[in-house]
């Protein structure tokens, strides 16, 4: 409602008694909800909040919003050297961490820019180098990954190349972090079933890479449920009673990973159920079909 300029004077007596009391009403109401935006759960909020406090002694900056406004606004011009300094410290021990969500990643990629731009550019140098403070925020399991991108846009300086904007290298740091622990999560998942060898198969002890196997069970048509020779006395599936997890192991006498002892569970249901005297033709884990015998798979293994 209010102008870039306010009202003029001639505007502002030409308005009725409740046309005033509405512009100061909204004007009030702008300045309260700006004050309620001031963080008190950090310290630069607290101490943003008590320099108001002590500047608006007496009512000095007055009703409105607009002084207010350019109050906050000008409060980090007044920063000095040293306090510069404690922030930009601050900012570079920040780091995300790898088990956070990708939400909570990218707000601590957006507090860093906000934090960032605060500090006068006298102190903390051109608005380039917030590219390299978001880097920064690559944690040290990540180190490769970071050493990448570092040498990419220290390319692109090095041939005047247009530097991405700042989300689109948040969001690149962010999907190379995710994908770190993903693929780190996956490591762990292979190596607790004991299929980490690279030449030795935990599947049936053969001389060939464990996600290589081409033996499959008859009876549930997989490779992991301990019989992929074709045993069916060995095989949890063709038990009337599912065995419990631990009971279920792989060829080096390990039990296999909680995720795949759940496909097995529900491949075991679908073959006690009989329709017409004979089994079902069942879909696999990998999503091909199997009957009672192993020529009918068909699909590709998850390792």
């Amino acid at each position: 409602m209010n102008g870039k300029d306010g009202y003029s004077f001639s505007e502002w007596t030409n308005m009725g008694e409740w046309q005033r009391a509405y512009v100061k009403g909204i004007d009030r109401g702008m300045r309260d909800y700006l004050l309620s935006c001031i963080s008190q759960d950090t310290q630069s909020g607290q101490t943003l909040m008590h320099e108001i406090i002590s500047s608006d002694k007496g009512g000095a900056m007055g009703p409105g919003v607009k002084a207010l406004l350019q109050y906050i606004t000008s409060a980090a011009m007044s920063m000095t050297h040293s306090e510069a300094q404690v922030e930009l410290m601050e900012l570079k021990n920040k780091k995300i961490c790898v088990n956070e969500s990708a939400e909570e990643m990218r707000a601590k990629c957006a507090d860093l820019r906000t934090k960032w731009l605060a500090i006068p550019e006298k102190f903390r140098g051109p608005e380039e180098g917030l590219c390299d403070a978001l880097i920064n925020l690559i944690p040290s399991a990540c180190e490769e990954y970071k050493h990448t991108l570092v040498v990419q846009l220290d390319t692109r300086r090095g041939m005047d190349d247009p530097m991405p904007s700042y989300e689109a290298l948040a969001r690149t740091v962010v999907a190379g972090v995710v994908r770190h622990r993903l693929e780190h999560e996956t490591n762990n998942i292979t190596l607790a079933a004991g299929y980490g060898e690279n030449h030795k198969c935990y599947n049936c002890g053969g001389d060939h890479k464990s996600w290589e196997c081409s033996k499959k069970c008859t009876i549930c048509g997989t490779n992991f449920c301990g019989a992929p020779k074709g045993e069916p006395d060995k095989c949890p599936c063709d038990n009337k009673e599912m065995p419990p997890n631990d009971q279920v192991k792989n060829y080096n006498g390990k039990s296999i990973p909680e995720k795949l002892y759940s496909q097995l569970v529900a491949t075991h249901q679908r073959l006690q159920k009989k329709v017409g005297g004979e089994t079902l033709m069942l879909t696999d884990v990998w999503g091909g079909l199997t009957g009672g015998g192993g020529n009918e798979y068909r699909g590709n293994s998850i390792w």
